[in-house]
């Protein structure tokens, strides 16, 4: 075998051992002792993209025999004295890809590797932070609405938040129908009103004549927030458990016409401290323990209790003198006060969600439709035991 053909069976092995490094430059170099044509042979390779990627461990016995192939094909002597040398070179080229560290190519995917482990722990960034937060505050479960204390204080509501809405009351309510400014509100309100009268008492004008205002909501089918005022009038009754009583039992009768709308019950409203010193029924102390009795009404009832007496108190707790013409009424410009009050004072600025009342409900239900399942299964089993004992005369 001529040392042509050796030649280009190195150069061969060279392109195998390091085809795994793209365009990279390889240099071989083989010393001969035995020939001066062979003392020192440097060649340059460059490798192309479309080689095969194959390692040196995998492909080693493969070059390994077809060099020994091509050697066994030697003629002369000095030749083979060259070939033996080539040989044993090779073998210590093979040994030495064996043991040598990972290509290029397999150092770039573990640098890769480290850096994206490096940036999995990396801190987020404020941008990327304050996303995180605001996903997780929207799926974050909101908290039940505590019926036992006022609505508090959230989101201010757009004036169309009363376009569904209906108010109904006393003399208080009606000022507040007539210069709350507001355009879009349905006010069924008469001075001198109670939780008793409030039945009878045709006092809402209509195209075919004067009706009750229990007979004008069944008008309004629309109404999803049903806001009452009432308590003032009642305030000399003897026995303030019987006006509770009373306003839970018109307040269910309202329900069962306008099953879907929201009930707003709003405290009474205070009296200015003149007045509340020489009034024997309509004075401060009393207004105190029937707002008391009012939010635990709402409490117990799950309706929401509107603490508006105290968007007009003073330092003492009285009513602001500079808003009432006579110690008991609001004056004309403080209606918007009450106005801003009830928008900034809503369920759905409270940022929560109502109690699951269904729930036991529907554990009777199930428990009902499994019953029912077990009845049909048992009715079933009787009818095919009845269906084999006529078959059974029959035959």
């Amino acid at each position: 075998m001529s040392r042509k053909a050796i030649l280009i069976c190195l150069i061969l092995v060279s392109c195998l051992l390091c085809s795994c490094a793209d365009s990279q430059t390889a240099s071989l170099s083989i010393t001969s002792e035995h020939t001066s044509e062979a003392a020192e042979l440097n060649t340059s390779i460059v490798y192309e993209d479309d080689l095969p990627d194959m390692s040196a461990t995998d492909d080693s016995s493969l070059v390994r025999q077809e060099f020994t192939a091509t050697y066994s094909c030697g003629q002369s002597s000095a030749a083979e004295a060259v070939e033996d040398n080539l040989a044993d070179n090779f073998a210590e080229t093979v040994v030495t890809a064996d043991s040598a560290p990972q290509s290029v190519h397999q150092e770039t995917v573990f640098a890769a590797e480290k850096t994206l482990t490096s940036a999995e722990s990396m801190p987020l960034s404020a941008a990327e932070t304050d996303f995180e937060s605001i996903v997780q505050s929207e799926q974050a479960e909101k908290a039940e609405y505590d019926f036992s204390m006022p609505v508090p204080q959230g989101e201010m509501q757009d004036k169309n938040y009363f376009d569904d809405a209906v108010f109904i009351g006393n003399s208080r309510m009606v000022g507040f129908g007539a210069y709350s400014e507001l355009d879009n509100i349905t006010v069924y309100a008469h001075s001198g009103l109670n939780v008793r009268s409030i039945y009878d008492d045709a006092c809402i004008e209509t195209e075919s004549g004067k009706i009750t205002i229990l007979e004008a909501l069944k008008q309004t089918p629309d109404c999803k927030k049903i806001y009452l005022k009432m308590g003032t009038n009642e305030l000399g009754w003897p026995y303030y458990n019987v006006f509770i009583k009373e306003y839970v039992k018109l307040i269910e009768e309202m329900k069962l016409i306008c099953p879907d709308a929201l009930i707003y019950v709003h405290s009474v409203l205070p009296v200015a401290k003149k007045k509340s010193e020489i009034d024997p029924y309509e004075n401060q102390p009393n207004i105190n323990i029937m707002n008391e009795m009012l939010q635990d009404m709402c409490e117990e009832n799950k309706y929401f209790y509107l603490d508006v007496q105290s968007a007009y108190l003073d330092e003492e707790g009285y009513l602001l003198s500079s808003v009432t013409f006579d110690g008991s009424h609001i004056r004309y410009p403080h209606y918007p006060q009450w106005v801003d009050y009830l928008l900034s004072h809503t369920f759905e600025g409270s940022n929560t969600v109502l109690p699951n009342e269904n729930a036991a409900d529907e554990s009777e239900l199930n428990g009902s439709e499994s019953a029912y399942e077990a009845v049909l299964h048992t009715d079933e089993a009787q009818m095919k035991e009845n269906f084999a004992d006529t078959h059974s005369m029959v035959d």
